[in-house]
């Protein structure tokens, strides 16, 4: 005969109840949410608690999947376990935002929600500033992405060389160049704007196009160059 303390019971109850939810697609909190994430880590634990601090600690739920490893690790309760599940996470919504992208046939410039969704899983949320270049064929159709830098929390150095080099190995003829702006104010500086039509310069002399530069946020606010007719 085996004996159950009432806690145990009362969380083995409490994750029934979480997953019964989510099963009959009712809305979770975001604290339930991670805790459902969380179970899979911690198989006796009440998560409750250590959620709710993740979620203070990172200043919300979405930024949990962008924080890095060392502040992360700083969490009291939450070891590499849980962060390489959290960091799981993000890595999947990142492959399933680049698969819509790429499954595209003809990306429109004044629609690019697929890639605009994608940038700002990739870098919009990063904590230092990024610069992302999409490599696409004369189709508009995506052939190649990469970060090229990471910067410091105000700026980031961009290599114009090694980007038309990148171009021309993989035969592109259309490149969308964005960057992020960890301020949250997604408007260009003069730097960003010198940057881009330098860059937009070179291309041409070389018959590529550089069709837009889009500033991401960790908001949803963003600043297309295309859109607001700077290129």
């Amino acid at each position: 005969m085996s004996i159950r303390s009432p806690e145990k019971n009362f969380h083995l109850g409490h994750r029934d109840r979480i997953r019964k939810k989510i099963l009959s697609n009712i809305k979770l909190a975001d604290y339930e949410l991670l805790e459902l994430l969380l179970f899979s880590v911690f198989q006796r634990k009440d998560v409750k608690i250590l959620a709710k601090k993740l979620i203070s600690e990172c200043g919300g739920f979405s930024n949990i999947f962008f924080t890095n490893y060392q502040k992360l690790k700083k969490i009291d309760g939450i070891g590499d376990s849980a962060i390489a599940m959290l960091f799981g996470i993000k890595e999947t919504m990142q492959e399933i935002l680049y698969n819509d992208v790429t499954k595209s046939e003809n990306l429109i410039l004044s629609d690019m929600k697929e890639i605009l969704n994608y940038l700002r899983i990739k870098i919009g949320k990063n904590p230092n500033e990024s610069f992302c270049i999409l490599y696409l064929d004369k189709n508009m159709k995506l052939i190649h992405k990469e970060i090229q830098s990471n910067g410091t929390i105000d700026q980031v150095i961009v290599y114009n060389r090694e980007i038309v080099k990148k171009a021309l190995e993989v035969g592109a003829t259309n490149l969308v160049l964005s960057h992020n702006h960890p301020s949250g104010n997604p408007k260009p500086s003069k730097a960003d704007v010198d940057l881009t039509l330098q860059l937009q310069n070179i291309c041409k002399n070389i018959g590529i196009k550089v069709v837009d530069h889009i500033i991401v946020t960790n908001t949803n606010v963003h600043f297309s160059f295309y859109k607001e007719c700077i290129i």
